[in-house]
Parts: C-alpha cells; structure tokens; sequence
C-alpha cells in the first residue's frame, strides 16, 4: 500500500503519531470514567457523613445543640429525621456505588473496542502509513482480555447465584413463597450476566484481535519504529519558556472553593428545610404537613437562613461559573500561544507541563463540579423520596415526616441526573473539540509516555516501544 511521505515539522522523519477519531460514542466512553471521579469522591463524603449524623445523633448532640431555641417536639423531629434521611441514604449509596463500578467496566471495555474499530476502519480506508495511531491507541489494540468487566461480572453473577441459592432454602423452610419468585428473578439476573461474560470471554477477544490483525499489517513495525524514534529526537530538543497562564491556578483555586462551599451549602439547606417543616400527615398528600411556626424571633432567624442557605448555593454556582470562565481566559490564552509556535517552523519545544496539558485529553473543570454535585443529589434525593413513599417498621414515623418533602426529593433527583448528564456531554464535546490540536502538537512535539507500567507495577508494552506486531511469547517474556 502506498504511502504518503509529510514531513513533520521539526523533525528529520516522515513518521509521527497520530490520534485518530473514535466516534462520539468512543469520546463518551473514555470522558466518562474521568467524569466519575468527583462523581465518586461525593459519594464518599456522603458515606463519611452518613457516619458523622449518625454519631452525632447517638450522642444527642442535634438535640442538645437545639436546645432552648426549640421546642422538646420540634428537637425530636430534627433529630429523628436527619437520622432517618442518612441511614436510608445508604441504600442508594450501595445501588449508584455497584452502578458506578459496572459502569466503569463497561467505559473501559467501550474505550478499547472503539479504539481498535476506528484504527481498523482507518487501515481499510487506506489511512497514511506515515500516521502512526498513538501509543494511547496502541494500548487499547493490543489488550487480549477486557479484565475488568471480565471480573465483575464473574463477582456479580457468582454473588446473584449465592444469594438465590440461599432465599431458596429459606423461603422452603420457612414457607415463604414469594421468596422462590425472587430467587428466580436473581437466577434470571445470573443468566444474563453470565451471557454478557461469555460475550466478554469469548467473542470480543477473537473480534479484537482479528482487528488488530488487520491494524498491524497496515502499520508495520517499521512504521511504528520510525515514529517512536521521531518522538525521542523530539524530546530531546530544547525547551522554550515553561510558564503557565497565571489564570490557570487561579480559575482552579476559585472552583475548588466553590465546589465544597456548594456540597456543604445543599446539605445545610436540607438541614434548615427540616427545621421549618418537622411534621407531616400521611395519606399521600404532597402538600400535607403544616409550616411549623416558632416565636418570632427564631421565625426571622429561620426566614434570614433560608435565605443565606439559598444565596450560598447560588454563590456556589456562580463562583464555579467564574472560575471556569477565569481559567477557560488562561487556557485560551495559552491554546492561542501553542497555534502561533506551531505556525513558526523556529519555534522552540514548550515546557512538558504544557505539553502534557494539551496534547492529552482533559476534563472541563465546571463539568467535574457539576458531576460532584449530582453525586450528593442522587444520594439524598433518592433517600427523602422512599421515606415519603413507604412506611417501614426501621422508620417509624418516617413517612408522616417526609411526605411533604417528595416533590423536593424528586426535583433533586432529576436535576442530579441531568447535571450528571450535562458533564459527560461537556467533557466528551471538549475532548472532540480539541482533537485537531492534539494531533497538531503530537505531531510537531511528540511526548514519550511517562508511566510506562500499569497499575500492578507490569511494563506496558505500547508505552515503551512498537507493539503491535509484537507476539505474545516476546511479551510475557518482557512482562
């Protein structure tokens, strides 16, 4: 197959890398495991507060800190219903927490076949020769198990068939027939995981490699030499001035205040929304349970904290707007610097840190707040809206105290997805949005990985060298 000889400014080779296109979907699936760490790092503060209230609350501290500016009722109601809100809190929290790890399995699994589909698609198309796929892409090619989903769904189809195994016997000892039909629904559960693991085990293996297959005969190991060593020539030019836009620190100084200042501010505004509205009838009625009144003096205080709990939030968002806009003004400013280096055949090599920054994926900084934010939303939404629905002997009173707050709940719920949603969609838009200057820098100023081992400290492959036609006894070899 012919080739077409570019040559990459800077260097002295007609190879370079090149990262090619994987599709929307593709974008999704590698912005959404990045999308999930604020994600996941509010729902461990919700679980540490979970564990705080419920300490706090074992000690009568609600109450004894309440005391003398509320009555004996109202102290109780307070106290028993943040109780109540945080230990329901923890079904949803062990729901979304299973839901977040099957659904890193699956982004990882999607990450690696879109990636060798699209490179496999660009080999059939007769993509250049010369434009070698990155070694991010390389990575993807060569794995032979999708590991991680091939794991979870051994645990979760083992733990499913467990559990039947078990509400089987003790629904036959104890005459509980409505316990064989959910143990069949389990079993029925298990028989989809398990088709989903042979898929996994089986098909995508033998898929993946025949599209590797046709990947490496396309990018040969010359190829994929010659730009491996374009990219260590490169990394030895010298490097121009290493300063970063002083907007950049900080626009991050300002989210990440906003971003906790926002966490806090929504729990407090549940906390004063408890105070004002302790008790409620039961019966399904939405709007029941009357507005408690209090003498005046706490009534102006309680209006004066709504308020405050209310104008926090909205200073939240607006200083993680401005933050965002603070350090979207300094990546401008140096994404502007970068094309006009790249427009100059002369120019120096950029610090690494800069490098690093533009030439890799990134997450927009609002959207990972608006993703932290959506975690503590799915949580206590979800949490108020059981309690308002079901009566439950482990909540007594539970649904008199929270009936009125179910329209509150289900508001909170929606936009916690929505704002989950809105981030993904933003960071894969920013990922897609930033792929021509990616290649463009890639290929002027390549950089060689730097964590060239994975997570159990084994080399990868495609991080120190061509891969692709490696076999597998040089690999296990090397590993």
């Amino acid at each position: 197959m012919a080739t077409r000889d570019d040559e990459t400014p800077g260097t002295n080779t007609t190879h370079y890398w090149r990262e090619y296109p994987v599709g929307f979907g593709g974008e999704l699936a590698r912005v959404f495991v990045r999308t999930l760490i604020p994600f996941g790092v509010a729902l461990l503060l919700t679980f540490a507060l979970i564990l705080v209230i419920g300490i706090v609350n074992e000690e009568n501290l609600i109450s004894e800190a309440l005391y003398g500016v509320l009555s004996a009722e109202a102290r109780d109601a307070i106290s028993t219903g943040l109780d109540y809100l945080f230990r329901m809190s923890m079904l949803p929290l062990l729901i979304v927490g299973y839901l977040v790890g099957l659904g890193s399995c699956v982004a990882l699994c999607a990450r690696d076949v879109t990636a060798s589909t699209a490179l496999a698609t660009a080999a059939k198309s007769g993509a250049s020769q010369s434009a070698v796929p990155h070694p991010r892409q390389v990575e993807s090619v060569i794995k032979e198990r999708f590991w991680p989903i091939w794991i979870f769904l051994v645990i979760s189809t083992s733990c499913l068939l467990f559990v039947a195994i078990l509400l089987v016997i003790f629904s036959l000892a104890e005459g509980f027939p409505e316990g064989l039909l959910v143990a069949l629904g389990l079993v029925v559960a298990a028989a989809i995981f398990g088709l989903c693991f042979y898929v996994v085990h089986r098909e995508l293996p033998a898929k993946h490699a025949a599209r590797r297959a046709i990947i490496a005969a396309h990018w040969t190991f010359d190829h994929e030499s010659s730009a491996w060593t374009a990219a260590r020539a490169s990394e030895k030019e010298s490097v121009g001035s290493t300063a970063r836009d002083p907007r950049l620190k900080r626009g991050r100084r300002i989210l990440k205040r906003s971003s906790a200042f926002g966490g806090v501010a929504v729990v407090l505004l549940y906390a004063v929304m408890m105070i004002t509205h302790p008790y409620a009838r039961g019966g399904g009625d939405p709007d029941a349970g009357p507005r408690v009144t209090y003498p005046d003096a706490i009534e102006t205080m309680l209006a004066a904290a709504m308020w405050i709990m209310l104008g926090l939030v909205a200073l939240a968002v607006a200083g993680a707007i401005v933050g965002q806009f603070v350090e979207g003004l300094g990546r401008q400013a140096e994404m502007a610097s970068l094309r006009d280096a790249l427009a100059d055949p002369n120019s120096p090599r950029p610090g690494t840190q800069l490098l690093a920054d533009y030439a890799n994926r990134r997450s927009v900084g609002l959207a990972q707040t608006l993703a932290m934010l959506s975690g503590i939303g799915i949580v206590l939404g979800p949490s108020a809206l059981l309690l308002g629905l079901f009566r439950s002997d482990n909540f007594r009173g539970g649904l008199e105290l929270f009936t009125s707050f179910r329209p509150a709940a289900i508001i909170t719920t929606v936009v916690a997805i929505l704002l989950f949603v809105a981030a993904l969609l933003w960071n894969a838009a920013r990922s897609r949005g930033d792929a021509e200057l990616r290649n463009e820098l890639i290929r002027r100023w390549p950089t060689l990985p730097t964590d060239t081992t994975d997570s159990d400290d084994k080399v990868v492959p495609a991080r120190v060298g061509p891969a692709l036609q490696e076999p597998r006894s040089v690999r296990d070899d090397r590993l």
